[in-house]
Order: structure tokens, then sequence, then C-alpha cells
């Protein structure tokens, strides 16, 4: 095909100001375009590195943060007990949910140590949240992992979800039944 049939391709199906003169996208067309944008969906990047040419991918999640707002970086900032209670307490210094639907939990954060990690779902309603723990360094015995999430700016609370008592401190699972952080900056 030579380049004069390409442009003619393109005038003869309404593509710039062609056949009906259509200048872009109808609106139906632009929401599910946009749409289809912002899915979660996973895309491989990949590079020629160097001058051997040797080619290294990395795959990447692609959100949008609307729609996943767990997503990112969070740090303690309050306890809240099961009669409301709130307690500052900033022991939990990392708190990482990733796009591919994986978190981890670290109290005191040293290059790549974490404490557990594992996998997260949200329910049928956008609040619900379930933890399941594939294992770590430490896995506290006091976990509570399925209830309820909030976000509100930078603000996460979690509702009848506790993230389990640091190591050498006491246990808490009875008396603690909330947790709240803040969006960490990066």
């Amino acid at each position: 095909m030579s380049f004069e049939n390409a442009i003619s391709i393109g005038l003869r199906s309404g593509e710039y100001g062609g056949r009906n003169r259509m200048k872009a996208p109808r609106a139906r067309m632009i929401r599910s375009a946009r749409g289809l944008l912002w899915a979660a969906r996973l895309s491989r990047i990949k590079a020629a590195i160097g001058d051997n040419g040797a080619v290294l991918g990395h795959d990447i999640k692609i959100f949008s943060p609307k729609a996943r707002p767990l997503v990112g970086e969070w740090t303690q900032e309050a306890k809240v007990s099961c009669e409301g209670k709130v307690v500052t307490d900033s022991s939990l210094k990392e708190l990482i949910f990733k796009a591919d639907g994986t978190f981890q939990v670290t109290w005191v954060p040293f290059e790549i140590y974490s404490d557990y990690s594992g996998t997260y779902a949200t329910g049928p309603n956008a609040q619900d949240l379930a933890l399941t723990v594939k294992g770590g360094n430490w896995v506290p015995p006091d976990i509570k992992a399925r209830g309820r999430f909030e976000v509100v700016g930078d603000v996460l609370t979690l509702k009848g979800i506790w993230l389990g008592s640091q190591r050498a401190s006491k246990v808490e699972s009875g008396s603690a039944c909330g947790m709240v952080f803040h969006r960490a900056v990066s």
C-alpha cells in the first residue's frame, strides 16, 4: 500500500474530514474508550539496553485511582477500639496495597524486609475487604482479616480489620477493631 492509498482510506472512512466529515469520535465512543483506558490490566514494557541490544521487560499494572483507592503506601496513625475510641498509634510503618491484588505489612522497614504479605480482594460492596495472608517473617497470631475500609482524601480507615500486634508487644485482638492510616508521601 502506498502513502497515497493510506490517506485515501482515511478520507473514505470519515476520518480527517472525509466522507461524512466526522471530526471526532461520537460521545458514546469517547466514554467507552475512556473506560477501557482505565480498566485495570497488565501491560508489558520492553526496552533495548546498552550497545549489545539486550532486551529487558517488566510487567506493570495500569489502574484508575478512583476505581482502586486502596492502592498505595500507607502509614498508621491510630488504632480504634471496639468501643470506637481512637488512640494514637504509629507503630505500623508500612501497609502497601499493590494494583496486582497483593499487600504487605511492615512494622520496621529495612531495605526489602516485610513482616508479612498476601493478597486482598474487595467484595460486591466496594468497601468490603478480605485479606489472605500468604506468609512472611512475622505473622501475628491476632490478625482479623475481614471487614470494611473507607478512603477519604489521604486517610484510610480499616473497620473490623486488625493487622495484628507488633512482635514483642501485647496481643490486642480483643480490644482493637480498626486502624487509621494516612497515605505516605514518596
